[in-house]
């Protein structure tokens, strides 16, 4: 059987930082920069030797373009151009995308790329809302993706086993539901818990055979080592799914360990971030050297017309000049997030081509990437699991005596602060559930009320 795979998703890919801008560009012979404003959503560059025109929300802008002028429309959401990402996934939210005036179906009309989505549940445990009906996500679903997480309530520090088994109660619900709904679109359980056996106990009590993919959270702040030796017990407990998603890994050498991770064969690894988004909004700029590295581009940083980006992406080869990405315009966030990702992903499949070079390369690589002593403990733990797991298809305890990971406190404050929302969040969804049973027939109802 051939090797696994592993794939960076962009997350947070909503309407305003990822869809609707539009560039115009063609040759010139500029004798120096200039720029001029067309109204508040156009702008006009004169380079060197090009010249720009920049259209935010280009469908709404009645703006006619003449000319020779060649097109590029950076939306992800258009299958006219986004062959030129070289991604295989982006992932939005419903919850901030549903109220946009946009769909997802030209994207969804490319085989290459596959559309996710985050359903929500971690913003109601931000306390950005009471209450999400799964059905309603599932229709946005079936309207707009290829697949999107069930909704859950996020549950990875419950240690409590009885609040452990309401949520996955709850989820088991959602689950149903969603299933009902969804026609076209499929879904991605998740799995919670504070350890591994709860988190196994999570994924035996939610786990349907009708949702093809998996998805393990909670698990950004852990040990690299302990995030690879959760994953493959995942996998060795259950090793049917085509997907194995990792929910908002953002460090470097976790992205390597996942990289070489994905030498087992039949594990296809995904894991989502939103860092280029972030990191754009205080205008980061992303190079892969082959660690990846940042550069503050404003107006300070940037003194020459003439310093061109060091960088050849879809973003870089059409904009050119540091000075352009520079400018304190909303459009600038757009393009540094596209940029980023398209970095983060060059980085990964970096990661991957010299993960399948052997674990001499892989070394060599955490060398160069990573400097910090305890971190390479911890990555070099994660190899070896993947060396046994490939010679012996065991998985050795990253922990002497089995124990628990040590969890790092999370943004959501302390314990007592998650439990509470996490029973408020349980408490709105029984009371709906408490509503619905009558329109489950009885043997499913039986079922869901183990």
């Amino acid at each position: 059987m051939s090797t696994g795979t592993f794939k960076y998703v962009p997350a947070g890919c909503c309407y305003s930082k990822f869809a609707n801008l539009s560039v115009y560009w063609r040759p010139a012979n500029n004798k120096s920069f200039k720029q001029r404003r067309i109204n508040d959503k156009t702008i006009v560059y004169h380079c060197h030797d090009r010249d720009l025109i920049i259209i935010k929300e280009s469908m709404n802008n009645e703006l006619v373009i003449g000319g020779d002028y060649n097109l590029v429309v950076f939306d992800v959401f258009d299958m006219r151009n986004n062959h030129i990402y070289e991604m295989d996934y982006f992932m939005s939210n419903y919850m901030k995308s549903s109220d946009s005036d946009y769909s997802f179906k030209n994207t969804k009309k490319n085989p290459n790329i596959t559309l996710l989505s985050d359903s929500g549940g971690f913003q109601i445990i931000e306390g950005r809302t009471d209450f999400i009906d799964p059905v309603d996500v599932a229709h946005w679903y079936d309207k707009n993706t290829h697949a999107g997480m069930v909704l859950d309530i996020p549950s990875s520090r419950i240690r409590e086993k009885d609040i452990l088994k309401r949520t996955a109660r709850i989820q088991r619900l959602n689950n149903e539901l969603m299933l009902n709904v969804c026609k076209k679109a499929e879904l991605i359980n998740i799995v919670h818990g504070s350890s591994l056996d709860n988190r196994l106990y999570y994924h035996e009590q939610t786990k349907n055979d009708k949702i093809p993919r998996i998805a393990i959270g909670g698990m950004k702040n852990y040990p690299i080592h302990e995030i690879i030796y959760t994953t493959l017990s995942i996998f060795k407990e259950d090793s049917s799914y085509k997907q194995y998603h990792i929910l908002g890994i953002t460090r470097q050498a976790t992205l390597l360990a996942l990289a070489y991770a994905s030498l087992v064969p039949g594990l296809n690894i995904t894991t989502d971030s939103s860092s280029h988004v972030q990191t754009a909004k205080s205008g980061t700029y992303f190079l892969h050297t082959p660690k990846l590295t940042q550069l503050i581009l404003n107006s300070k940083s940037v003194d020459s017309e003439d310093w061109i980006l060091p960088c050849q992406c879809p973003v870089c080869s059409i904009m050119k000049y540091a000075n352009v990405m520079s400018k304190n315009v909303s459009w600038v966030t757009s393009l540094y997030a596209l940029h980023n990702a398209f970095v983060i992903n060059k980085f990964c499949k970096y990661a991957v081509e010299c993960a399948r070079q052997g674990r001499d390369t892989m070394n060599h690589l955490a060398s160069l990437v990573v400097s910090d002593k305890t971190v390479r403990r911890e990555l070099t733990k994660a190899f070896d699991l993947v060396d046994e797991y490939l010679e012996s298809s065991t998985v050795k305890s990253a922990y002497a005596g089995n124990r628990s990971p040590i969890l790092t406190p999370m943004d959501w404050g302390d314990s007592n602060d998650f439990t509470k929302r996490v029973l408020a969040a349980l408490k709105n969804m029984e009371k709906y559930h408490a509503t619905q049973k009558n329109k489950i027939p009885s043997e499913q109802r039986k079922r869901n009320t183990r």
